[in-house]
């Protein structure tokens, strides 16, 4: 479930900020109730900072019942590739 996160907040960064960001670092991990394979959880990616460069997330996943399981707080999420790799322009955000 973590990893799912890691990805939607690489696509998050992509349709946002226009860069390929990818995780390197996490400032603090509580897992309050372990996973288990097979089974269904919601995660919630939250943004809390982000320029052309970097991008943080905190990250909260809750089992069926909505309760928490794991908090995840400060993801660092980098262009590792130094600007190689861009984004599709199908995914990049526009207003109408």
């Amino acid at each position: 479930t973590l990893d799912a996160s890691f990805h939607a907040a690489c696509v998050w960064s992509q349709c946002f900020l226009g860069f390929i960001a990818f995780p390197v670092s996490i400032t603090k991990r509580v897992i309050l109730k372990p996973t288990v394979f097979g089974n269904t959880y919601k995660a919630q990616v939250l943004p809390v900072s982000g320029d052309t460069e970097k991008v943080m997330f905190d990250v909260f996943i809750y089992d069926r019942t909505d309760d928490i399981c794991e908090i995840v707080t400060g993801i660092k999420m980098i262009d590792v590739s130094g600007g190689r790799l861009r984004p599709s322009e199908w995914i990049r955000f526009s207003t109408p």
